[in-house]
C-alpha cells in the first residue's frame, strides 16, 4: 500500500482537511448543475484524507466514494461524515490499485494533491487505474506540485522528480514528494484529452515562501 509514515502520523493526531478544495467546488457547480440528479453521478476522491471534498459532495446530492491509504484517517473521515449524517464509500487502499473499483463506474474522479505524495514511478499506474473506472465522458480533475515549491529540490532525492526529507516551506514534513513541469503533465495524461491546464503560483513579496500547482482537468473519451 502506499502510504508514508508521515502522513498517518499527519492523520493520526490532527484533524486534517475539513474543508472542500476551492477548484474542486468551482468546477463541480459549473459541471453538474443541481438541475441534474445529483445522486446519479459519482464520485470517487483519491486520497481523502480529512473528508472535505467528501463532505461537500454528499451535501450536493452526489453519490460519493473515496479511496485512502491511512488507517486513522479512513476512521476519523468515517466517523467525521458520519455525524453529520452522510455515509460514503469509503475504501482503505492504494491509489495504484483501484481494483474495488469496476470499470467504467465514475463520471468524476479528484486528485487534490494526493498522487503528488507518491513517489512519480507510481504515479503513471494510478493514472491509468484512473482511465479505467472513468466512465467514457468523465472528467479527471487533477492538482500537482510544480517546480516553484520552495526547498523541494533541496530535499533528498530518491528517484527522478521524487524528493524526501524537504527541509522547509509547505512540502516539509509529508514524505515523499514529486513534482511536476509542463511537460510532465503533459505526458501524465496522454490518454486523456486535457480541457484545462493551469500553473497556479503562490508567493510571499518578500520572496521567503512560494508554492505551485498545476491543476489539471481532463476527459475519458
Amino acid at each position: 500500500m502506499v502510504v508514508s509514515q508521515e502522513w498517518e502520523k499527519i492523520h493520526s493526531t490532527k484533524d486534517w482537511g475539513r474543508y472542500p478544495n476551492e477548484y474542486v467546488v468551482a468546477f463541480t457547480m459549473r459541471t453538474f448543475p443541481e438541475s441534474q440528479g445529483r445522486s446519479d453521478i459519482t464520485v470517487l476522491d483519491l486520497g481523502f484524507g480529512g473528508g472535505g471534498n467528501l463532505k461537500f459532495f454528499c451535501e450536493q446530492g452526489f453519490s460519493a466514494y473515496g479511496i485512502e491509504g491511512s488507517p486513522s484517517a479512513l476512521n476519523k473521515t468515517t466517523e467525521f461524515l458520519s455525524l453529520l449524517g452522510h455515509n460514503p464509500n469509503l475504501v482503505l487502499g492504494s491509489m495504484t490499485d483501484l481494483s474495488s473499483f469496476p470499470d467504467r463506474q465514475f463520471n468524476l474522479v479528484i486528485d487534490v494533491r494526493s498522487m503528488s505524495n507518491i513517489p512519480r514511478s507510481k504515479i503513471h499506474q494510478c493514472v491509468s487505474e484512473v482511465e479505467r473506472v472513468l466512465d467514457t465522458g468523465g472528467y479527471f480533475l487533477s492538482l500537482l506540485y510544480g517546480k516553484g515549491c520552495m526547498s523541494v529540490e533541496h530535499g533528498r532525492q530518491i528517484e527522478a522528480g521524487t524528493f524526501v526529507d524537504v527541509p522547509d516551506g509547505p512540502c516539509a514534513g509529508i514524505g515523499a514528494v514529486s513534482i511536476f513541469d509542463v511537460r510532465d503533465v503533459r505526458r501524465l495524461f496522454v490518454d486523456f484529452t486535457i480541457l484545462k491546464h493551469h500553473r497556479i503560483k503562490e508567493e510571499d513579496v518578500g520572496g521567503n515562501w512560494s508554492f505551485e500547482d498545476h491543476l489539471v482537468i481532463c476527459q475519458k473519451t
